[in-house]
């Protein structure tokens, strides 16, 4: 993030880890251009960073940039220096905290704070924040992407929906059954916050908290108290204030701001998770969950994550996808055995990704093709560490495979690779994670049962892998195996 064309987005994007660079009046020990040096092996390999990304700056702008965000940004080391091509850090006059008058406070009597903080520095910081904090952006969480089994879906900003791949059921809902190779609006439909896609359904969630459904409705699963096929968005009922929603196969869950889960169509194995087996078409509370902050599903089965940091899990089992060390298929939730300090979840079919907060990403259920990513192929009823793998901020899950978002903007994946899903050649199977071919700057990850889709921070969409009904939106049926651009997406 040091590396952003933005002055003020490496200001306020970057967390506040610099705490030296703290004025030249403490001396050279606390100068980062100093301690640097002129050479050696920190400005070499601050020189490779740079020259991966194909950016225009040098190491002394990064370490400018670095001092920038110390409290030398507003004092004397930053001062009119140089934070990139033809961008200066503003000179903030080298004031202190505070002056030497003093005034009468709540407890006393204080000094006062410095004129310069508060006639110079201070307007001109808030007007760099307001500025930051009002610029254009779409308003949905989930990176803006989603996929179904094979078909896609984008928000563009601000906030219309797109979507393209089969539509035999009518899950794009653009009001036909006709597929589509390239992105079309779904009317009638704004203020998006989230899509999820499912097998043949779609659900989004609006910012008022209401949730909207489409496509496939055999066994109620739009949600709408019927089961008839809907070829256009009709609201879920009973259903608000939620905050986010997951579809599955062929039923749906979503998350309330109460922190409870809420779950309806197809439940067969127990994937509603309200202690039943019967089909439901308008929503149901799973049991026994309070205190949800996200949730995901599988095609069959659902997951749930606490505020505490553990997961749930409920609905068929039979090779582990639950996590809970047998081969069990659960009525209601209960808990991923040894799973705790987790932020996110990811699920598709039948395997199942938890990130950690340490940046470690865990896998457990099926394996055959690698999906696990734990270099083996043997199935697993407990979490198990994926390989090699840190520094993820994101992850996604297709058919038996798996997808990685470092926080570098990298994207890593592994697992079955017949129709180019890995982005990068690997076929036709990867046991641990491998980098997707020429993807830098992603923001955001989604994966269908054979493709991938990719957000870059600039507002497009790339995607890879099986395109047999156009699920890649680049005007063809061919499958890619390496990322190509979805035409029409830039923000």
């Amino acid at each position: 993030m040091l590396a952003t064309p933005d002055i003020n987005l490496f200001n306020y994007e970057v967390p506040d880890r610099f705490n030296g660079g703290q004025s030249d009046a403490q001396g050279s020990e606390n100068d980062y251009t100093f301690q640097a040096g002129t050479g050696g092996t920190l400005r070499s390999a601050i020189q490779a960073e740079l020259t991966r990304l194909g950016s225009p700056l040098t190491p002394d702008h990064i370490l400018q940039r670095a001092k920038a965000l110390s409290c030398a940004g507003c004092h004397q080391l930053s001062n009119n220096a140089s934070v990139g091509p033809q961008q200066v850090w503003p000179n903030s006059l080298g004031f202190t905290h505070i002056s030497e008058l003093t005034e009468t406070g709540p407890e006393g009597l204080r000094f006062s704070l410095s004129p310069a903080l508060v006639n110079v520095f201070l307007p001109h910081r808030r007007a760099v924040l307001e500025g930051f904090l009002n610029r254009p952006r779409s308003s949905c969480r989930n990176g803006c992407i989603a996929a179904g089994k094979r078909f896609s879906l984008a928000v563009r900003a601000p906030s219309t929906v797109l979507a393209w791949g089969v539509n035999t059921n009518g899950q794009l809902g653009d009001g036909t059954t006709t597929d589509r190779l390239g992105p079309v609006q779904v009317p009638a439909i704004t203020g998006v916050a989230a899509l999820s896609g499912g097998t043949e359904h779609t659900l989004s969630l609006k910012q008022d908290g209401t949730v909207w459904a489409w496509g496939l409705n055999e066994f109620g699963e739009l949600g709408d108290g019927t089961t008839t096929y809907r070829l256009a968005p009709v609201q879920v009922q009973g259903l608000s204030p939620v905050l986010a929603v997951a579809a599955g196969g062929s039923h749906s869950l979503a998350l309330k701001q109460d922190g409870t889960v809420w779950a309806w169509g197809r439940n067969i194995f127990g994937q509603l998770g309200n202690g039943t087996s019967g089909t439901r078409i308008t929503p149901v509370q799973v049991q026994g969950l309070t205190g949800v902050v996200s949730i995901a599903s599988g095609t069959f089965h659902g997951l749930a994550l606490k505020q505490d940091g553990t997961v749930w899990a409920w609905g068929f089992n039979p090779s582990g996808e639950l996590g809970d060390g047998t081969t069990t298929t659960r009525l209601a939730p209960v808990q991923v055995q040894g799973l705790t300090g987790v932020t996110a979840l990811a699920a598709r079919e039948k395997h199942s990704l938890a990130l950690k907060q340490d940046g470690t990403v865990w896998a457990w259920g099926p394996n055959s093709g690698g999906e696990l990513g734990d270099g083996t192929t043997t199935a697993t009823l407990v979490p198990v560490k994926v390989k090699d793998l840190t520094g993820v901020a994101a992850i996604a899950v297709g058919w038996s495979f798996s997808l990685a978002l470092k926080q570098d903007g990298t994207v890593w994946s592994w697992g079955v690779d017949n129709y180019g899903q890995l982005g990068n050649g690997a076929g036709p199977a990867q046991l641990t994670p491998t980098q997707v071919s020429g993807l830098t700057g992603v923001a955001a990850l989604a994966a269908g049962n054979f493709h991938s889709l990719a957000r870059k921070q600039d507002g497009t969409v790339w995607a890879w892998g099986g395109n047999f009904e156009g699920q890649l939106g680049d005007g063809t049926q061919t499958n890619r195996p390496a990322p190509v651009q979805v035409p029409g997406l830039a923000n």
